[in-house]
Parts: structure tokens; sequence; C-alpha cells
């Protein structure tokens, strides 16, 4: 389903960010 693909699309992309938001105020 193409459902579960976007949502695991969504996690990858908010793990991203949030890491590079960590790495940015450190």
């Amino acid at each position: 389903m193409s459902i579960l693909k976007t949502i695991f699309e969504v996690h990858v992309n908010f793990f991203t960010n949030l890491t590079a938001f960590m790495f940015m105020f450190k």
C-alpha cells in the first residue's frame, strides 16, 4: 500500500529534520 510508504517517508523526513535541528543548536 502506498499509504504505508507515505507514512514511512514522513517519519524518515521528520527524523532527519530533528537530527539536523539538534546539530544546529549544539
